[in-house]
């Protein structure tokens, strides 16, 4: 059983992964995207009707054809499967010759909009399993052709089409012949899978499809469905739809029955995601012959978050759809918290309960909270209440619920805590503390973690303050000593503020959306307002490289001005081994220094600063990856060395432009590696994500990579099969939503390198290094590395702060203030980054004079690096007690062995891992304890 269902979900089969031919002929796509967890859109279904008279193809769709013709509505953003605010519908029809596709692109704010849209048909007739295109532009240009030069049919006839502009508003018509198709006319029941869509050249937020994709336009797995009806269809459309809101939501269909009986259907609207599935909306009816009607569909959303209601209409007699239609919804959920805030004040005030009165304050506080509560209570419990009401009231009923769960906390533990104006619990760093969420551990006399020699390992100190402000709220720490006579000095413990940043609707389903704990500021005196639910606080320690295993302790004094100081006992067990400087795990995490400049206002950056930079990313075990070339200088070579350097790119192999750019640098960098030995440490980068057309010109670039460079090594980011780039390409850099096992397997058998590497087309259900997955999520994937071979991780950004250059929040003031140069912390940071994904490149934050200041997530990062090393620690003990006889050895071989296999509960595949923060670190303490183990043997 796994230990948090969103890794619970109703898998598709795995051989989605391997069922991709692997001769290169036959390969035309990827390993397909999974579907995210529950809930998530279904494939639409439609009834098109066959029609009498074709329509003039001229882009006006009053020809009376298009009134016959069934409607597919609503097109939702393909991303994230969400309302889309751009309306759009299309009309379908059909005749002896012709497919015919009518669309309606309507422009709410013309400002708003790219210059180039494109109205979409995809179609997968019984001719391939692929499908072919038309594209159309609101321009009149017709598109046939995938990026990338990726092959899919080509159309063997005219598709005739028209574009006709009229104000705010642009139609689109098609004729498609089926013989362009190699197909004739279908008949009555038959059934093709298609898409259709409206996008954008630039802006993915226009990319909009009636069925959603979750990646990109072009996975025909997911495409709707649509059934030929002949000339006595029965069919369903919506008429009308508007965005899904909490409380009522209203809409209207036709129902059309083209033949001489009548018919029995269902309609019903089944929800998904709040709990059970529920029915929404349920009703029987008879549709009469040679008929149609309207019919209004009234269903509820009784609270908020991810949820999906799916609108049916089924012919009793058949069980088939005649309409099928996703709605998914995601706004926040308020009802829950705020009768759960209620019950907890019930529950304070029973009278058994009131000896636990312990002081005015807490009356006061349950006071204010009884009236915040009668404020909300229309607008959280009315059956009227908009969109915008509902969520401009997400803090405050979240704070209530949060600060509800404080007081009780406070008054539950009012021997220990009754003459306190603030608390200290602590957490593991695998969880992530939400601000509105209250924390209910005990009060901490004491914390403990273990870490190797050289290693960083941190607690999270959270202050709890009870119903007054804190000033000047600083921590003094001690130095931690083992009685020996050895130390870890006050200059290896560093603690920071942990700040939390509010997170917007992004490219994929997430189960919250709000404040979230991100970065970590230096840990100077500040103010703690007396309303605060909880303020964590990073407690680090470096554990130094010459000082012996065992345990070692001291204190953490938690101090405000104005009340008693909280003091607990710090104990860091220090396991009997070291990390290397050098880490096990090559990166290559890339470093935009032209977006540094921008923020900062800086022609170039500063050599103190960006060297300091470089030792920054050094010390949390990644290698600094300047995407810009030269990449990383000559002259930085021997001071990132020093520091641990495992990889860095020499340069960029771009297809069809050799030679490289800035050759001389290049040879420079080659020739330093070269003198010293280092050869394994650099790496020519090709092209970035070449499809099977473009395979030819990488091939030749690396070609030439090869014999100008013949010791360096060519890396592309390509999933195997690949056999166009094989033996050209000797590292694989592979996203997990991308991996087909046996291919890749196959080439990592045959000698070549393996790396991940995430991006924002990786959502769940795989780990991502998003601000809004958990903490595990974010540290898995290192994990998945060592349990599938892989040697490196590589990940295309890590300061992506040119969202927060330019007004963002909507809200004048703060818009201005940004737009005269007033930058974070001083304004609200803006979460969204490419895809409007939550933190995706944003693994730093810009401090001052180019400091970098770390976020929770980077931390992780550098814990999950550390995780591979332990395991590479314990290889390496492996290989030695492999050449012993002896039966201690070889005992200690079997029980090392277990430790290094990555599998379930743990890592199921790339798709499915645990979600329990405990089960990692048990994993990790158990690998560390048998290296101590597997090193004592080892001993003369």
């Amino acid at each position: 059983m796994l230990s948090n269902p969103r890794f619970a979900y109703c898998l598709l089969p795995l051989f989605l992964f391997v069922s991709v031919a692997y001769g290169e002929q036959e390969y035309r796509w990827p390993a397909p995207q999974l579907l995210p967890p529950p809930p998530a859109a279904v494939p639409p279904v439609l009834v098109i009707p066959q029609i009498e008279q074709a329509p003039e193809i001229d882009g006006d769709l009053s020809d009376a054809c298009w009134k016959n013709a069934v409607t597919a509505t609503p097109f939702l953003r393909v991303y994230e499967g969400l309302f889309s605010e751009f309306p759009t519908l299309a009309k379908l029809a059909y005749d002896e010759t012709n497919l015919y596709v009518a669309f309606t692109c309507i422009k709410v704010d013309p400002s708003a909009h790219t210059k180039k849209e494109y109205a979409e048909v995809l179609l997968t007739p019984p001719t391939t399993t692929e499908f072919y295109k038309a594209a159309v532009s609101d321009e009149g240009k017709l598109d046939t052709s995938i990026w990338g030069g990726i092959p899919i049919p080509q159309w063997e006839g005219d598709v005739r089409y028209a574009v006709k502009k009229k104000e705010n508003i642009w139609f689109a018509e098609y004729a498609i012949p089926y013989s362009a198709m190699k197909t004739t006319m279908p008949k009555p029941g038959d059934a093709w899978k298609a898409n259709l869509g409206r996008r954008a050249e630039l802006d993915y937020r226009y990319n909009v499809a009636w069925a959603v994709t979750y990646a990109w336009f072009y996975e025909p797995q997911f495409f709707g469905e649509i059934r030929f009806g002949g000339p006595k269809a029965v069919s369903a459309e919506i008429l009308e739809i508007s965005q899904p809101v909490p409380n009522q939501n209203n809409l209207r269909i036709k129902l059309t029955n083209r033949g001489k009986e009548a018919v029995k259907c269902v309609v019903k609207a089944l929800q998904q995601g709040l709990g059970p599935d529920r029915v929404a909306y349920f009703r029987e009816l008879t549709m009469l012959a040679n008929d149609s009607s309207e019919l209004p569909v009234n269903y509820g959303i009784p609270d908020g978050g991810p949820q999906v209601t799916t609108l049916y209409v089924i012919n009793t007699a058949n069980g088939k759809d005649l309409l099928r239609q996703s709605l998914p919804s995601h706004f926040p959920k308020l009802r829950e918290p705020y009768r759960e805030a209620l019950e907890i004040l019930d529950r304070i005030e029973e009278p058994c309960r009131t000896y636990l009165w312990q002081r005015e304050d807490d009356k006061k506080e349950l006071a204010k909270l009884r009236e915040e509560a009668k404020r909300l209570q229309p607008i959280v419990e009315g059956g009227s209440t908009s969109l915008d009401e509902w969520q401009a009231a997400q803090d405050a009923v979240e704070g209530l619920w949060g600060r509800a769960k404080k007081l009780e906390w406070w008054l539950s533990n009012y021997k220990l805590l009754a003459d306190r104006n603030f608390a200290i619990v602590t957490q593991t760093t695998l969880r992530k503390l939400l601000r509105n969420e209250a924390v209910l551990a005990p009060p901490a006399a004491n914390a403990a973690v273990s870490a190797a020699r050289g290693e960083f390992e941190a607690i999270q100190a959270v202050i709890i303050p009870r119903n007054s402000i804190l000033k000047n709220v600083r921590l003094e720490l001690t130095p931690l000593t083992n009685g020996q006579g050895e130390s870890i000095p006050v200059e290896n413990l560093d603690w920071r503020w942990v700040d939390f940043v509010r997170t917007r609707q992004p490219h994929c389903p997430v189960d919250y959306i709000g404040w979230y704990p991100d970065p970590l500021l230096p840990g100077a005196p500040k103010i703690i307002p007396a309303e605060t639910i909880h303020q964590p606080v990073w407690l680090m320690v470096h554990v130094p490289k010459d000082i012996p295993g065992g345990d070692y302790r001291g204190m953490v004094r938690v101090v405000a001005d104005n009340c008693e100081p909280w003091e607990f006992e710090l104990t860091v067990h220090v396991y009997g081994f070291e990390l290397p400087l050098r880490p096990a795990l090559k990166t290559s995490l890339w470093l935009h220094q032209t977006k540094i400049a921008d923020w900062y206002g800086w022609k170039e950056i500063p050599d103190d600063v960006r060297l300091n930079q470089y030792a920054f990313l050094l010390e949390h075990r990644i290698n600094p990856a300047p995407i810009f070339e030269p990449y990383l200088a000559v002259e930085d070579l021997p001071f990132c060395i020093e520091r641990g350097l495992n990889a860095v790119q020499l340069g960029f192999a771009a297809a069809a432009h050799w030679p490289m750019k800035n050759r001389e640098i290049v040879d420079e960098c080659y020739k330093f590696l070269k003198e010293r030995d280092l050869m394994e440490l650099g790496f020519i980068y090709a092209q970035d994500e070449p499809s099977p057309g473009e395979f030819p010109s990488v091939r030749d670039a690396l070609e030439h990579v090869r014999q100008a460079y013949p010791d360096l090594r060519r890396v592309c980011t390509v999933s195997p099969p690949a056999e166009g780039l094989v033996g050209s390409v000797d590292t694989w850099i592979v996203g997990p939503n991308l991996y087909n096992y046996k291919p890749v397997a196959d080439r990592v058998e045959a000698g070549d390198e393996l790396w991940l590497y995430l991006s924002a087309s990786v959502k769940r259900p795989f780990v991502n290094w998003y601000m809004d997955y958990s903490a595990v999520e974010n540290r898995l994937i290192t994990w998945h590395c060592w349990k599938y071979g892989a040697t490196g991780l590589l990940y295309w950004g890590i300061n992506e702060w040119q969202q927060n250059l330019k007004p963002w929040t909507g809200d004048p003031k703060i818009d201005e203030a940004i737009e005269q140069g007033v930058r974070w912390p001083d304004v609200p940071w803006n979460t969204w980054s490419y895809l409007n994904s939550n933190g995706e490149a944003q693994l730093v934050y810009p401090g001052p004079d180019g400091e970098f200041w770390s976020s929770i997530r980077l931390e992780i990062i550098r814990d999950a690096i550390e995780d591979y090393d332990y395991f590479a620690l314990l290889k390496a003990s492996c290989d030695q007690l492999a050449s012993r006889n002896d039966e201690g050895a070889k005992a200690l071989l079997v029980q090392s062995q277990a430790l290094l296999d990555i599998s379930p509960p743990l890592v199921y595949d790339l798709t499915q891992s645990t979600d329990d923060p405990q089960a990692l670190l048990d994993r990790r303490d158990a690998v560390a304890r048998q290296i101590e183990r597997n090193m004592e043997i080892g001993k003369p």
